[in-house]
């Protein structure tokens, strides 16, 4: 897919994403140096298996597509995704190690199964490797439509 019909969509996905689906958050940046920087205040949509964090200076996003996305004891799970970071209009798919989506849009406290972590309701998590060392979070609150 070319950059600027992969842009075109991106562009369309964020318009198309209802504003309830919107939500705050923060991203972590661990280079494979071990410098990290946080970004607070991230903007997050959600649409399907999508998650688009929105970087505060709204000149960069982070674009995570789920892949083989079934729920767990309640908690959607992507367990691999492909990851695009769009710098100014400009497009990189990003090569990855791993890649986990969990979300919890329910109204209660969820475990992530084969872990001790315990997701807030109407929360998600996002992890990823690449395969330059690069190691990214991303979490935050996400709108429920039910408690589905």
């Amino acid at each position: 897919m070319s950059r600027w019909l992969r842009g075109s969509l991106f562009a369309l996905l964020a318009a198309a994403v209802p504003l309830s689906a919107l939500a705050q958050g923060e991203v972590r940046i661990e280079q494979h140096d071990g410098s990290n920087t946080l970004y607070p205040g991230v903007r997050i949509g959600v649409a399907a298996d999508t998650v688009t964090f929105t970087l505060p200076n709204s000149q960069h996003a982070i674009v995570v597509t789920g892949k083989d996305c079934h729920r767990e004891n309640g908690v959607r799970v992507c367990d691999g995704a492909e990851v695009w970071f769009d710098r100014y209009g400009v497009n990189e798919e990003l090569r990855l190690t791993k890649a986990f989506v969990f979300i919890n849009d329910t109204h209660r406290e969820l475990p992530i199964k084969g872990s001790r972590v315990e997701l807030s309701p109407n929360t998600l998590l996002v992890e990823i490797l690449t395969k330059r060392g690069t190691y990214i979070t991303g979490r935050g609150w996400v709108d429920s439509s039910g408690g589905k």
